[in-house]
């Protein structure tokens, strides 16, 4: 069963979450805050989670995905889930950055590899 939750339905995940977003501009605190405000959406099936924010208007409007864990199978569920959701706000596409590994389990099921995130360290 999947459901919208709450932030503190996301505390929960905080392992996962902070282990995502190590080294990231973003933080635990930033993905409850923003879900809270309305801003970000958490989808929950109990075997996985997915925390995405609606960006854009119109026909460049797109669901990206902040930060997501748990079970490959529960994954794949919460993808049907989150695809339905962004067609009935208008959005036209779903992104995510993702390790090479990740993508390479999900692009037998669409998705394409749009760019690669690279950094240095300074």
């Amino acid at each position: 069963m999947t459901f919208l939750g709450t932030a503190h339905d996301l505390t929960r995940w905080r392992p996962q979450v902070d282990r995502a977003l190590r080294g990231q501009p973003i933080g635990f605190e930033d993905i409850a805050d923003g879900i809270d405000e309305g801003r970000m959406w958490m989808f929950d099936n109990n075997a996985a989670f997915v925390v995405v924010e609606p960006q854009g208007q119109d026909e460049s409007m797109r669901v990206m995905v902040l930060v997501g864990g748990g079970t490959q199978e529960g994954i794949e569920a919460l993808e049907f889930v989150v695809s339905l959701w962004g067609r009935t706000i208008g959005a036209k596409k779903i992104t995510a950055l993702a390790r090479e590994g990740f993508w390479k389990r999900v692009r037998n099921r669409g998705w394409k590899k749009a760019r690669i995130l690279i950094e240095k360290e300074l």
